[in-house]
């Protein structure tokens, strides 16, 4: 093995222990951050009025096969063709694909 030197100080040109150390520590930084983001955007999500929803029944087919997570949210308008989530009190959240509408 060679001496140390200033720019290796375990007197390897690959850095040794100093640079995994380095790249463990920006390993638990991109970790955190990406916690972090994750948590604000979950947060402002319930905020807003999503909610993740499990589908527990394979009625949907393959649109939400039983076992699948959705995110419902609030809605200004229903068209036929789309999935509705309804929560009825006392009941199960029910979900369903919207095949008419009536006046």
């Amino acid at each position: 093995m060679s001496a140390p030197s200033p720019r290796h100080p375990t007197g390897s040109p690959g850095g040794g222990p100093i640079r995994r150390r380095r790249a463990g520590e920006a390993a638990v930084a991109v970790a955190a951050l990406a916690v972090i983001v994750a948590v604000i955007v979950i947060g402002a999500g319930l905020v807003l009025g999503y909610r993740p929803v499990v589908i527990t029944s394979g009625s949907m087919g393959a649109a939400a096969p039983q076992g699948a997570m959705a995110v419902a949210g609030p809605a200004d308008s229903i068209e036929v063709g789309d999935i509705v989530v309804m929560r009825r009190a006392g009941r199960a959240t029910v979900t369903h694909r919207v095949v008419e509408l009536q006046p």
